[in-house]
């Protein structure tokens, strides 16, 4: 027996056996491949230095009370976060220009990744909005510029059409966790969006628009939107802050005021960020408290506020420190033609006139161009008394809706300034 047994251990494999053995070895590889083929990968986490792109909602509702809405809302619900960095429309903007392609027009995931890659951010963040039944479907998906995976996703319900705004936020911190933030910074700065912006749609929506118009083509076409916006929410805080900074804009500051006062007042339960902004814009255009603003910008400089530092500086006529302020804002922007502006008025009151002008040069280099530039042109002419350079200057404002009062303004005060005072006067009148 103990020598059959021998022999049964040696004895050489049948050609069926080597076939049945080689089978199972090979399923047993089949298997762990496929569970590790299967095994979650590890999530590529975002960091503090990162720049996210927002994209347009895919609206299949229907309804077009969540086109510009949502992406409206999301970008409100993540710029609360201290970690986050998204990317401002004036970038965008001025990213798409560069691009050869229109401002204007749904940004969609198609020209999403050149977009992000050109203007250095890290991911973009889409979203889509299905109505299933009575349900609202809301989903929100992260993907990597680089290569196209997807980094993140969320996905959230609401029973009914006003929890909709209640339902992205809850899924907008949800991917903020994703993306790697802190939870305790989530559970910090986590305003819900009907509290931070509006319960109403239809004013987010008109405040959406409004936001839209300020960036392409000038506060004033945005300003009509923006009142609409209080009107169908008489308590919504930020849409008095942008009727108000609309108004700032196009020079009248006395009715900004007003609607920074009741933006103020309106402002104890906004998120962080907008407290500060509608804070800052209260101590520097309605009490005149220029260090209050001063430190409050200040305390934006984690949100970029350089631009709105360099203004008020510039009101205390501590210029040097304007201009200062300024250069940073257009190094951490190059591409954000109000940065330009602002360092080139600034530059004027510190008499850098060569400055100036090297300023809007480095601007329109990079294909940038808007009426405060075009000021700043006319101003740097008007010193030299080149009055073609004036007038070809003068020239740019004539057909522009949204800015052509400024040019009349430009050419009043230079008439007046001339003793030309009839000629200031029918100017005067056309505005």
């Amino acid at each position: 027996m103990a020598l059959d047994a021998q022999v049964a251990k040696t004895a050489p494999l049948s050609w069926l056996q080597k076939v049945a053995i080689a089978g199972a070895v090979l399923t047993a590889i089949a298997a762990v491949a496929v569970s590790l083929y299967h095994r979650p990968r590890p999530v590529e986490r975002l960091t503090d230095k990162d720049t996210v792109l927002l994209i347009d909602f895919i609206n299949s509702t229907g309804d077009p009370v969540f086109d510009d809405t949502l992406k409206q809302g999301l970008s409100v619900s993540l710029s609360q976060s201290p970690f986050l960095n998204v990317l401002s429309e004036n970038k965008v903007v001025a990213t798409l220009h560069m691009m050869a392609r229109s401002s204007v027009g749904p940004l969609t995931p198609d020209i999403a990744r050149e977009l992000c890659q050109r203007a250095g951010g890290r991911a973009y963040i889409a979203g889509s909005i299905a109505k299933l039944g009575n349900q609202y479907v809301l989903g929100l998906k992260a993907v990597n510029c680089a290569d196209g995976d997807t980094l993140a996703q969320e996905q959230a319900s609401a029973a009914a059409k006003e929890k909709v705004l209640d339902a992205l936020s809850v899924a907008a911190a949800k991917l903020r966790g994703e993306l790697g933030e802190s939870l305790a910074t989530v559970q910090k700065f986590d305003v819900p969006l009907q509290q931070a912006t509006t319960p109403s749609l239809e004013a987010l929506r008109a405040y959406s628009l409004g936001r839209k118009e300020a960036g392409q083509q000038g506060p004033r076409l945005a300003l009509p939107y923006d009142q609409r916006a209080i009107q169908l929410d008489p308590n919504f805080a930020m849409g008095y802050f942008a009727v108000g900074y609309d108004y700032f804009i196009l020079g009248e500051v006395g009715r900004a005021s007003e609607y920074f006062t009741r933006a103020f007042e309106l402002g104890r339960q906004v998120s962080e960020r907008e407290k500060l902004a509608i804070a800052a814009a209260y101590y520097q255009s309605v009490t005149g408290e220029l260090d209050k603003a001063a430190q409050t910008y200040k305390e934006q400089i984690a949100n970029r506020a350089h631009v709105d530092l360099a203004i008020v500086y510039g009101q205390q006529g501590r210029y040097e420190e304007a201009v200062t302020a300024a250069r940073e804002a257009v190094r951490l922007a190059p591409d954000d033609v109000a940065s330009y502006g602002v360092l080139g008025y600034d530059l004027l009151a510190a008499q850098h006139l060569k400055e100036a002008g090297e300023v809007i040069q480095q601007a329109q280099a990079r294909k940038l161009d808007d009426f405060v530039l075009r000021q700043i042109l006319y101003a740097l002419a008007f010193l030299k008394d080149d009055a073609p350079a004036m007038g070809e200057q003068a020239a740019w404002f004539t057909g522009k809706a949204a800015v052509e009062d400024s040019g009349l303004s430009l050419e009043s005060d230079t008439a007046a300034y001339s003793g030309h005072l009839r000629r200031a006067q029918e100017l005067t009148l056309k505005r």
